[in-house]
């Protein structure tokens, strides 16, 4: 390719990549780059961020009591689990055994 033809060439694509850029970020009407119309987005997440405020407060106020696990009723069950052996999982490998040597070498 000659030289002419590669500055052509790029001029070209220069050219295509500032009409891009003016088409995206330079038109008057292009709102999803304004910052007018979020007050509703806004308010939406003010108020569900209100309700986890309040769900929060909620959950810190709940007490656990554990005495039930220091019970002796509790303390006095028995299990009644059998172990289980260990067992091989999955097929031995094939390319760990000693394999005979092709071509009588």
């Amino acid at each position: 390719m000659s030289q002419g033809l590669k500055n052509i060439s790029a001029l070209v694509v220069i050219a295509v990549v500032a009409a891009i850029g003016y088409f995206i970020f330079l038109q008057p009407d292009n709102t999803a780059l304004s910052l007018g119309g979020y007050s509703e987005l806004s308010s939406q997440l003010l108020s569900k961020t209100q309700i986890f405020i309040e769900r929060r407060g909620t959950l810190e106020s709940v007490q656990l009591d554990f005495g039930v696990f220091t019970d002796d009723r509790f303390l006095s069950l028995q299990s009644f689990s059998t172990d289980i052996p260990d067992q091989s999982v999955g097929k031995n490998n094939l390319f760990n055994e000693a394999q005979p040597v092709l071509g009588g070498q």
